[in-house]
């Protein structure tokens, strides 16, 4: 995708173990209350189930699957499923993913998601979909968690990384997610999602700086315009546009940006600063955006050129 495909694609990979190993020592305690109690009257409890009570199966689908007993789970999971039990759905769909027979837990986890609205099926769902890069799919499961469910993190997590993948990434959005993701209680999702929110901010400031027009910003927010004004504007359109297909366009603009910085900071120092801007507004700068607004880009261009080397001279 671009510069956070890698960074994602090792996140995900982390927060998927961090997800399982979180939630084994968080249910650690409570397991162990319910495997003692399930020993102690297991055949009763089976006794129960036969007898189509739902409780009971639901302990015996959950029980076994735990277990790893996943013929025994699936046998009592289907019992509870062909009742459209919302937690045997769900189990089965686990079961199935267990014993990777992926195409039946997909179907268990989305008759889940379209009888109940579950969002724990869903989530799986858009796991699964992730893991084989289906990724509309993958994102349509993780946005069905996050309408009925917006501080959920790990779909968050999971749909931000969806949109990693995009072609041209929005960041602002992922940004969005990954905070949320970030307040997570898995320390995997939040770190992994601390990470990319600090390559995000790094990724932004790029670009705010590839965007900037060094000096004519300078010189705009002396004259306390705003960075969106018609001024900047222009400027910002000329060089993205035509300046940037001529043959020298791309080197005259990596030398501006190579230089522009210096020669900004060192104007800034002096005590004249706004009379500097001033001159360099009716000297070069006002004569550009008349080029500009006339069509004559090439007179824009010398122009420009002209600036860039006297400013050069004097001040880097």
């Amino acid at each position: 995708m671009g510069f956070l495909e890698e960074l994602g694609k090792a996140a995900l990979e982390g927060v998927a173990e961090g997800i399982k190993k979180s939630q084994q020592q968080r249910k650690a305690q409570e397991w162990q209350d319910i495997m003692r109690e399930f020993i102690a009257h297991e055949r009763e409890i089976q006794s129960e189930g036969e007898k189509g009570d739902l409780d009971a199966i639901q302990m015996l689908t959950t029980v076994y699957y735990r277990q790893g007993d996943y013929q025994k789970a699936a046998y009592w999971g289907r019992k509870g499923a062909s009742f459209d039990d919302e937690i045997c759905l769900y189990m089965m769909g686990e079961t199935a993913y267990a014993q990777e027979d992926y195409d039946a837990a997909a179907n268990f986890f989305e008759r889940n998601v379209n009888v109940h609205g579950n969002i724990l099926s869903a989530t799986a769902l858009g796991n699964m979909y992730l893991g084989i890069k289906d990724y509309s799919n993958a994102k349509y499961y993780f946005d069905f968690v996050l309408r009925r469910d917006k501080s959920n993190s790990e779909a968050a997590f999971g749909l931000a990384v969806c949109k990693m993948e995009d072609e041209d990434p929005y960041l602002e959005d992922i940004e969005e997610l990954m905070q949320v993701a970030a307040r997570s209680d898995n320390h995997s999702t939040r770190d992994a999602a601390q990470q990319i929110l600090q390559q995000i901010q790094a990724e932004k400031t790029k670009r705010a700086n590839q965007n900037n027009c060094f000096v004519t910003t300078a010189v705009c927010d002396s004259f306390g315009k705003p960075d969106d004004c018609y001024e900047l504007t222009a400027f910002r359109k000329f060089r993205d546009g035509w300046l940037s297909v001529q043959p020298d366009g791309k080197s005259l603009i990596a030398e501006y940006y190579a230089i522009a910085p210096r020669i900004v900071a060192n104007i800034n120092r002096l005590t004249d600063a706004a009379q500097i801007y001033k001159s360099i507004w009716q000297k070069y700068l006002e004569p550009c955006l008349r080029f500009i607004e006339r069509g004559d880009n090439l007179s824009c261009k010398n122009k420009y050129v002209d600036m860039i080397r006297e400013l050069k001279k004097i001040y880097d």
